[in-house]
């Protein structure tokens, strides 16, 4: 869950249609504290939920395993991810059976990729493929005879021959689950304290829609009426986006809407007076892809709209494995026609420098005015979100998106502009002190 608050999160039981069943409120997210977003290690969390569970016909906890499984024992594994890799996801539960893979095995097929540790298992077809969980799956449970394995992680794509999926291994965190809930008898029809399993990473499912309010720094910038990209304000008259939204786009075509959760309806529609496009922004490999809107009226500030802080110098906000959140806009339906398109917020985490830019393709280099985050489990919708999108941590703006390849193959991550390469240009350019 990295650092996007609990109340971000709402949980949906009773029903196999994600959009019916009754919603929770969550109360409290404990994330196992070696989690690595890097090597996916300690890919584990337990939700407390504001409310109390009452057990039915349709909503029955699980029982969590006590050894682990041999390898070639058949499993499902129940979520509502994408069919196919690049698809939408399913507004119904599905369910695959795949077996098991000897965890030696498993670990020769990952090695170029991560390392396959005890606290991993793996199942799928090796020989064929085309059977596996994919995106939207992530947090998913593993079972046989009704009792809960693993979780579903991470892997190579969907369903390739011979990359298996890679769950978290359940049996060896059942210590820290009893510790951290309390919750020894699973099998109670009434708990207090709701013991919920999910990866700890987020995917396109949990990429949760949300108020302005939480989120008032963020905006869309509309080119003749229509969303084109997002941006940040950063002060009263300035708003922060990518070059690469703006790049010679005539003035008068471009408007900002503001104090809104929708990019269609809703708040305020402002008119600019000015864009600054960095000087040496390149088009092609997207260097420099930062950029300055400034407002014709200064805005007005209330509870949906305020100012996201600029990193302070010698700020370590953007290092290395930074937990971060992202907010772009999703449409509400996951489909793509139909339903409105919303404020969402998803959680990623900052990527060595060098690590990246040996996941990139070598046609887009990677200069040291860019930072890379990823949600390296399946299911990383966000780092395909819009130009211009605000990567936040600490309370303080460290970068603006300016591509995703997507990262559903654990491949490639969302590349963004380092906001603390730039502040001399900010303030030169903008005059903020």
């Amino acid at each position: 869950m990295f650092c996007a608050p609990a109340h971000v999160y709402r949980l949906n039981a009773g029903s196999n249609d994600k959009y019916a069943g009754r919603y929770y409120r969550v109360k409290r997210i404990v994330r196992h504290p070696a989690y690595d977003s890097l090597t996916i290690d300690y890919d584990i969390a337990l939700l407390e939920l504001d409310d109390e569970i009452r057990f039915n016909d349709s909503v029955q906890p699980v029982k969590l395993a006590e050894k682990e499984l041999p390898s070639g024992v058949m499993v499902n594994i129940t979520g509502w991810g994408t069919m196919t890799p690049g698809g939408w996801v399913s507004p119904l539960l599905k369910r695959v059976s795949l077996p098991t893979v000897n965890r030696r095995t498993c670990q020769l097929k990952y090695w170029f990729i991560h390392n396959v540790t005890d606290r991993m298992i793996c199942a799928g077809y090796l020989d064929r493929g085309g059977k596996d969980a994919c995106k939207g799956d992530s947090g998913g449970p593993l079972t046989a005879n009704d009792i809960l394995y693993g979780i579903v992680s991470w892997g190579y794509g969907c369903a390739n021959p011979n990359y298996p999926g890679v769950y978290t291994n359940v049996v060896a965190f059942r210590p820290w689950i009893k510790w951290i809930s309390g919750c020894e008898r699973m099998s109670e029809k009434l708990i207090p304290l709701l013991c919920v399993l999910l990866v700890y990473t987020v995917n396109t499912e949990r990429q949760q829609y949300v108020d302005i309010a939480d989120y008032p720094y963020h905006v869309s910038i509309q080119i003749t009426g229509q969303h084109a990209c997002s941006g940040a304000f950063i002060h009263e008259s300035w708003i922060m986006t990518a070059a690469s939204c703006v790049f010679r786009t005539e003035l008068p075509m471009i408007t900002v809407r503001v104090r809104t959760s929708n990019i269609s309806t809703g708040g305020d529609v402002l008119e600019i007076s000015n864009i600054v496009v960095h000087e040496n922004f390149d088009k092609y490999v997207y260097f420099n892809d930062i950029a300055l809107i400034k407002l014709k009226i200064p805005a007005e500030f209330g509870e949906k709209l305020l100012p996201i802080g600029l990193p302070e110098k010698g700020s370590r906000a953007d290092r290395d494995r930074a937990t971060c959140v992202v907010t772009g806009w999703k449409r509400t339906l996951g489909r793509p026609t139909g339903g409105s398109v919303e404020l969402a917020v998803a959680a990623v985490a900052i990527v060595n420098h060098d690590t990246c830019a040996e996941m990139l393709p070598r046609y887009k280099p990677l200069s040291k005015e860019m930072l890379c985050a990823c949600n390296a489990s399946r299911g990383a919708e966000t780092c395909q979100g819009d130009p211009g999108a605000p990567l936040v941590s600490e309370q303080t703006l460290i970068g603006v998106l300016s591509y995703g390849l997507g990262c559903e193959t654990n491949i490639h991550p969302g590349v963004y502009t380092r906001v603390s390469s730039y502040l001399s240009w900010i303030f030169a350019n903008s005059g903020i002190n």
